[in-house]
């Protein structure tokens, strides 16, 4: 069986203890003691490290006799490509730090539970994937054992009770910090079915969610320590208001024109786009559940109009934010990367982005450091880091005919990536190799409790596309939300009724 770094060293101690027993058979008895507590310190070392791996109840000696575990995964993704890594990792180590801690989490796996994964890939984008999966699994083609494809076509997969529901299952631990409960409660339009899971072994739901970046360089130059920014965070102040005042007071006429524009230093970008993260991350409550278990919209809540007053109030009306690489042709991957570069090039104080952002930032000459989305206000408990609506999570398809079985693989997957793959992920790539600084690490610790998704973004295109309200008073500069929301909402309480009665009749 392969076993991590520290484990393989210790088992070679082990073994050099053992060995050294056997060369000095005529030494001191003291001698032969001191060997024997060296070797049972190194096997209790083991037995410590290999219980740190394993967090599951799954009964030990579970053998599922060389099952081969049919995966598809959809390698297209809005902000990066290749997300297909994440899930089977590299054909044998690459020497990349996470590809390789990837490939040994899924080889602990088949040797623990006597499986065999095998993979079918595919791209489609967000639009198609319902229409595909629909046309397999109506058909009631056994192809697939589990599907890890974008949030935004998977829920209406589910919604068509097409998928497995985890409740009938005894396997699956999602009080364990390797599940992301809180998530995937914001997917279930009933609490009595969850068709939909996200956890560790899901890496690409963490590449996408949001954050944003400060170039320190930049801050320190201006300001004074860059550390006041994470204390701001790490006391729960770290406010719409409290990054506005930067945005307003932070800018650079570069060429003297006595206009902001390309090629001039400024203290934010913002687009459309990102009034997903904005909104959805702020903290306010979109919807709670009812006694029958059904989500009620909160969408007339004036806190909402409150948000969108400060977005417009501190990031909109200063004129000192900028949305770079939003010309005609631009493809969403330059898009990103000309935002990046602009914020490694010293033109952006600070970036809103996705924490993938975090490669192409990588070699930037400038010091970064790292923050959650800004809370309405400091009355709002926790920070929420939303994930984008193509985060790949999974499902079982109602034509697999092993479920339980493949419950237990995903309980095991996401168990051994807690401690294999996304420690790695977090801790070797992100907090050393790119983070840079020991407050980003923290910070970074404080994202990841963070991430979590929002009803009402996840289903907004079933509801009359909600989150476009935001996106239109982002092109307008207007703080306008009642109204605009007013002119929506029969057509959402509509559609929000369709949706639900479709699901009682599918679900029956």
């Amino acid at each position: 069986m392969k076993h991590t770094r520290k484990t393989a060293a210790l088992l070679a101690l082990l073994l050099l203890a053992a060995s050294c027993t056997a060369a000095c058979g005529d030494a001191k008895t003291e001698m032969k003691t001191d060997t024997a507590a060296v070797t049972d310190a190194v096997t209790e070392a083991v037995t410590e490290e290999a219980e740190k791996i394993i967090l599951d109840a799954i009964p030990e000696g579970t053998d599922l006799a060389g099952k081969q575990i049919r995966i598809r995964i959809n390698t297209f993704d809005q902000t990066q490509f290749g997300s297909e890594i994440f899930m089977m990792g590299p054909e044998e180590a690459d020497g990349d730090i996470v590809h390789d801690a990837i490939l040994e989490r899924n080889q602990l796996v088949e040797e623990r539970l006597n499986v065999e994964f095998t993979y079918e890939i595919v791209d489609f984008t967000y639009d198609k994937v319902y229409p595909d999966l629909q046309k397999i699994i109506m058909a009631g083609d056994d192809v697939y054992d589990l599907i890890t494809d974008q949030q935004y076509g998977m829920l209406k997969i589910a919604a068509d009770n097409m998928l497995y529901n985890f409740n009938n299952s005894d396997v699956n631990d999602f009080s364990q910090v390797y599940w992301w409960d809180e998530y995937m409660d914001e997917l279930q339009l009933n609490e009595n079915a969850r068709f939909l899971v996200a956890g560790d072994y899901f890496l690409d739901v963490v590449e996408v969610a949001s954050a944003i970046f400060f170039n320190k360089a930049m801050y320190q130059s201006h300001y004074e320590d860059p550390n006041e920014l994470y204390q701001l965070a790490f006391d729960g102040k770290w406010t719409i208001d409290a990054l506005g005042t930067y945005v307003k007071e932070f800018s650079q006429d570069i060429d003297g024109n006595g206009t902001l524009n390309d090629g001039d230093v400024f203290a934010m970008n913002l687009s459309r786009n990102y009034m997903d993260a904005q909104v959805f991350g702020s903290g306010v409550t979109f919807m709670e559940r009812g006694e029958d278990g059904y989500p009620v919209l909160n969408l007339e809540d004036p806190l909402i109009t409150t948000v969108m007053e400060k977005i417009v109030a501190n990031y909109i009306e200063p004129k000192t934010t900028f949305n770079f690489g939003t010309v005609a042709g631009v493809t969403e991957a330059e898009y990103y990367q000309n935002q990046r570069k602009a914020f490694s090039d010293q033109k952006l104080l600070f970036l809103n982005d996705y924490l993938a952002a975090v490669k192409d930032l990588r070699d930037m000459k400038d010091d970064y450091g790292i923050l959650p989305i800004p809370k309405v206000d400091e009355s709002v408990e926790k920070y929420r880091s939303v994930s984008h609506d193509t985060a790949l999570i999974g499902g079982i398809p109602t034509t697999c005919p092993d479920p339980d079985k493949i419950c237990t693989v995903l309980e095991a997957l996401c168990s051994m990536s807690h401690n294999t793959s996304m420690k790695t992920y977090f801790e070797s790539a992100m907090k050393v190799k790119y983070a840079r600084d020991e407050s980003s690490s923290q910070m970074i610790d404080l994202l990841h409790d963070s991430i979590t998704q929002s009803f009402c973004y996840a289903f907004a295109s079933q509801i009359n596309d909600y989150h476009e309200i935001f996106r239109s008073l982002f092109d307008s500069g207007r703080a306008t939300y009642a109204t605009s929301y007013a002119s929506k909402q029969k057509a959402i309480a509509k559609l929000y009724e369709k949706m639900i009665t479709a699901y009682e009749e599918n679900i029956g």
